[in-house]
């Protein structure tokens, strides 16, 4: 990844985020990201303010220190992070132990950014997305997803408005919004 300039690039990606959480499922370009998208999306929203954690099988320590340093935000452990990190599209069972926020402050449900290898029309986990901000229903189609983590995505919002944000990222740059009030169907 290029070196990211903390004011211009995170403003463009923080458009980019707000775009993807209004249109649910709707893929959208991360400016000038690349192969660097995961990282500028966890650098646009990590600051001293917040807690985050990385979730998956593969380099989690490494990673957490990597953020820690570059950002300034808290590590935690996964029921009190405000945003998790599952770079590897996999959460090996940790997304539904992410906090879901409670009736009277719902805003409080942590935040899951995947890193996803392809988002497009026909990906080979094919998903069905209705709700607020998606006109009638919206297909995506999602590789490197697998289908129990998508499974533990449509759990962890089974009681809107509790629940837990989620962003899908891919290696092109790609991102797409499933925000807590978004239906998920799976099928393909």
């Amino acid at each position: 990844m290029r070196t990211f300039d903390a004011v211009r690039d995170s403003q463009r990606v923080f458009r980019a985020l707000l775009r993807a959480t209004s249109r649910p499922g709707e893929i959208v370009a991360l400016p000038e990201a690349g192969d660097g998208a995961v990282e500028a999306v966890l650098l646009t929203l990590l600051d001293v303010e917040v807690t985050f954690c990385v979730l998956g099988p593969d380099g989690s320590r490494e990673l957490e220190e990597w953020f820690l340093g570059a950002t300034g935000a808290r590590i935690a452990p996964v029921e009190e992070a405000n945003f998790a990190l599952i770079p590897g599209g996999d959460s090996d069972g940790g997304m539904l132990d992410l906090r879901r926020g409670t009736l009277e402050a719902p805003e409080k449900g942590a935040t899951a950014i995947y890193g996803v290898k392809r988002l497009d029309e026909y990906g080979p986990q094919i998903l069905t997305l209705s709700g607020p901000g998606v006109s009638g229903s919206r297909t995506l189609g999602v590789e490197g997803l697998s289908a129990e983590e998508l499974e533990a995505i449509r759990e962890s919002r089974a009681y809107y408005p509790l629940g837990v944000d989620a962003y899908l990222v891919d290696e092109g740059g790609s991102l797409v919004g499933l925000p807590r009030s978004t239906r998920i169907e799976v099928g393909g």
